[in-house]
């Protein structure tokens, strides 16, 4: 499994208190947030949600 080198963020990242510090040392750039996720939100029925992960390698 090959490791993440850096994390281009521009829009909304939701990862636990164990992971909250990786995702900051690796973020290249930030244009949105990084949040705990351990609180609890509720989304609107209309609102998109997307949870996913891409990479690009060259």
């Amino acid at each position: 499994m090959e490791k993440i080198t850096a994390i281009d963020n521009y829009g909304e990242i939701m990862v636990g208190k164990e992971l909250f510090g990786l995702v900051q040392m690796k973020l290249k750039i930030n244009k949105g947030s990084v949040e705990d996720n351990t609180i609890s939100q509720e989304f609107e029925e209309d609102e998109d949600v997307i949870s996913n992960l891409g990479f690009l390698k060259l």
